[in-house]
């Protein structure tokens, strides 16, 4: 016998009626199908509770997290004020300190801008901190920070930053050059400066264009004392000149046109000798004119200097012997601002420059006069209280020159042997510097100096 009909006769021998059995299979299928309902209900406002207490467990995660964050970028933000403050005032020395205590804090490298900004910083502040004994590995420090931080893609997609570093940069070489490598770094700074100056051009960014012309004009300037002196000066002109011709007469005016002065100066040894050396003066007795000494005392002083130089230049042209006691009065009132421990560089190019003038007069009066003679060699030597061969090479083989100079002058109106063996002694000093690699236009001068030195001693 079949199950089913097995079923079947069971419930007929307990005499259930069929709708009675429908009846209990809808009720018992409803109990069931509720139970489910209950059961799939229960776990589904149980999940929703358990996600809602995650979500709110997760929200006051993130809220304290943020504010942890918040409290640790307002505090490095402080910090960050305290190094600006101390970079703006000029304490660079600190804003260095400072600035290491920051990068010391694991926590900035969570904070990517605010980094770079720190090590930006820190560049500037070594940049610009002038120190005697690390200069070199300040300048080497910046430059490799700036090298790391144009690899920075953040940096690589901001042309502003990217033209203001390539600027620091510049700067670095140009400062470098004082200390080795002149000709190499010279050039770097102007590939850097130029790159700087390629960007803003295409800006309407007027006082970055001009910053950056006149730190062109600058290394233009410097390189020509190491070779290619003409072009390099024609370069150097034509910068300066479009940066006086778009400036308003302003606080530093005047520093524009006394660099424009000074490369007229210069280039008078090429072309239109004597109106370069006039239309410098002009700009030096203007600025002259415009400069308190009470309140600038130093530039003054430096004007002095310059209108000197000027006026010894076109001694050689007319005049001699007024123009030359032009020169001996305006460096003689340089002096009176310049000393040894104030302001010990502008002392010792001063005395240098009176010293030879002292000669100079001897040679206009084509006479020797020992007490003038030895006036004018004491202020020479006493430029070498600075000028140690170490520490100022260029400088101390440029007063070498000069000595040598000095005795070969008074060689045309002392020929002795001793005046001889002193001017070739300090001229092969000098040459100890000026090798034909590092300034080739100065040992050549050296070499053209010791030729007529010799023909002296022979005539």
């Amino acid at each position: 016998m079949m199950f089913n009909e097995l079923i079947y006769l069971v419930l007929l021998s307990i005499n259930f009626d069929l709708n009675d059995i429908k009846s209990i299979l809808i009720s018992v299928v409803s109990s069931v199908c509720f139970a489910i309902i209950v059961y799939i209900s229960h776990g589904y406002w149980k999940n929703r509770r358990d996600k809602r207490k995650e979500q709110i467990q997760h929200n006051e995660y993130s809220e304290t997290k943020k504010n942890i964050e918040d409290l640790e970028r307002n505090s490095l933000l402080s910090v960050m004020s305290e190094v600006d403050n101390l970079y703006n005032h000029g304490f660079f020395a600190d804003a260095i300190k400072k600035s290491n205590e920051i990068l010391s804090n694991p926590t900035l490298k969570k904070y990517k801008n605010l980094f770079i900004n720190v090590k930006i910083k820190k560049a500037n502040s070594l940049l610009r901190h002038d120190s005697l004994d690390d200069n070199e590995k300040n300048i080497l420090v910046a430059l490799d920070i700036y090298f790391e931080i144009l690899k920075d893609e953040t940096i690589i997609n901001d042309s502003d930053y990217t033209a203001i570093i390539n600027e620091n940069i510049g700067i670095c070489y140009g400062k470098l050059s004082f200390i080795r490598m002149p000709e190499y770094n010279l050039e770097q700074s102007i590939t850097y400066f130029q790159l700087s100056l390629d960007y803003f051009m295409k800006t309407d960014i007027k006082v970055m264009k001009n910053e950056l012309k006149r730190h062109l004009a600058t290394s233009y300037s410097y390189l020509s004392e190491i070779k290619n002196k003409e072009n390099n000066l024609r370069s150097a002109l034509k910068f300066i000149s479009e940066v006086v011709a778009d400036s308003e007469k302003n606080d530093d005016y005047y520093l524009k046109t006394t660099s424009l002065a000074s490369i007229l100066l210069e280039l008078s040894n090429f072309e239109n000798t004597e109106n370069n050396i006039t239309l410098a003066i002009e700009y030096y007795e203007d600025a002259l004119r415009n400069v308190s000494i009470e309140k600038e005392p130093f530039f003054y002083a430096s004007l002095q200097g310059d209108l000197a130089r000027a006026y010894t230049g076109l001694a050689k042209i007319c005049d001699e012997k007024f123009n030359i006691s032009k020169a001996i009065e305006y460096t003689e009132e340089a002096l009176k601002i310049f000393t040894l421990h104030d302001s010990p560089q502008d002392y010792a190019t001063a005395c240098n420059n009176l010293g030879l003038l002292y000669l100079q007069t001897l040679k206009i009066d084509n006479s020797y006069n020992e007490t003038i003679f030895s006036k004018g060699i004491n202020l020479i030597h006493e430029s070498l209280k600075l000028y140690s061969v170490n520490k100022y090479p260029k400088e101390y083989a440029m007063t070498m020159y000069t000595l040598g100079q000095a005795y070969k002058f008074i060689m045309s109106l002392n020929k002795t042997d001793e005046n001889y063996k002193l001017a070739r002694s300090y001229y092969e000093n000098a040459m100890k510097i000026f090798t034909p690699n590092s300034y080739p236009e100065l040992y050549k001068s050296c070499i053209e100096d010791i030729k007529l030195l010799e023909e002296m001693k022979s005539s």
